[in-house]
């Protein structure tokens, strides 16, 4: 079905009450759906996300993307002991985890 140009110009210039999400700084000002789509795909702090990594899939508010950034399982980071790039859920089964237990243990 192909919308004609009137229809198309309607939908342009449809106004909404604003952004649904409580909180928003959008929530009670009018705002034509066009806006509304693109403020809630790329701006809205207050829209559900999903982690876009595989190994993750958490859900948060876009807002609190910074701080679910810094815990993320999904994330590689540096072993303090070898530098080698590691997932924080892989910690505990890491080889260098596991040989500096033994030399704790070793020194008992």
């Amino acid at each position: 079905m192909d919308i004609t140009r009137i229809e198309k110009n309607a939908y342009q210039r449809a106004m909404i009450e604003g952004c649904p999400n409580e909180g928003c700084e959008f929530n009670k000002k009018p705002l034509n759906l066009e806006a509304l789509r693109i403020h809630l795909e790329r701006q809205c702090r207050f829209v559900d996300i999903t982690c876009p990594r595989l190994e993750c899939g958490s859900q948060f508010k876009r807002d609190l993307w910074k701080d679910h950034f810094q815990q993320c399982i999904g994330v590689a980071v540096a072993c303090p002991h070898c530098e080698e790039r590691i997932r924080p859920a892989r910690i505990n089964y890491h080889g260098c985890n596991e040989e500096l237990q033994l030399r704790l243990a070793l020194t008992r």
